[in-house]
């Protein structure tokens, strides 16, 4: 039994990969429409996501820029951690209902229901892309072949403060390589992603926050 079952993802294997690759190929060739199926199709076999992150945002009332980066890791269907290695060593973690942003510098941690703030709507949107026609209204851009696939999106209904969102998404592997979020407020975050991987093994408890000793918690 166990030398058929092994003979079966063998020879199956080969199979699921070179249709995974066609489609790809497809998608980059193709039309809108295909590209958005093919990403939502590709999106919702993920279980799991880490990426670098550059984080760059942008203040129109004010001309100023702020910049941050570190490694997101996000799992279905709503967890997510960024680790930041710049400005400050700071952690966001959520298992999907409690969001805790400890800053170490200062000794504190701030926990608050899992809800708004760009990194949850990030994650919102990479975990849920399969289901991205439903919540947006989705307009796709070819911006020239050697250019990646640009999706503007629409919320359909009240999103967190969110005006816009447009992402962009490699045409080699389907992969959502940058975000860019602009609020009501006339605040614009662009978030990149690079060396990105899936499907990786990260285990739930990785999304829990244990408080450090000595670390005063604040729940405004």
């Amino acid at each position: 039994m166990k030398n058929t079952l092994k003979a079966v993802l063998f020879t199956a294997l080969p199979l699921l990969l070179l249709s995974a690759t066609a489609q790809c190929a497809k998608a980059a060739n193709g039309s809108g429409e295909v590209m958005l199926e093919a990403l939502k199709k590709k999106y919702a076999t993920v279980s799991t996501i880490s990426a670098d992150f550059t984080e760059v945002s942008r203040h129109g009332a004010t001309g100023t820029t702020t910049t941050a980066s570190g490694r997101l890791y996000l799992k279905k269907p709503a967890m997510t951690k960024w680790v930041y290695d710049a400005p400050e060593n700071d952690v966001l973690t959520s298992d999907g209902t409690t969001l805790w942003y400890y800053q170490k510098e200062l000794s504190q941690v701030i926990k608050t229901p899992a809800g708004q703030g760009v990194p949850l709507v990030v994650t919102r949107l990479l975990t849920t892309i399969s289901r991205l026609d439903e919540e947006f209204e989705v307009s796709v851009s070819a911006r020239g072949e050697d250019n990646p696939w640009e999706l503007w999106l629409k919320p359909n209904k009240e999103m967190a403060n969110v005006k816009s969102i447009r992402l962009e998404v490699d045409r080699d592997d389907l992969l959502v390589v940058k975000t860019v979020i602009e609020d009501v407020f006339g605040v614009s975050t662009e978030i990149r992603l690079t060396n990105i991987a899936v499907d990786g093994d990260i285990d739930d408890g990785f999304f829990e926050f244990k408080v450090p000793k000595g670390v005063k918690v604040i729940t405004p």
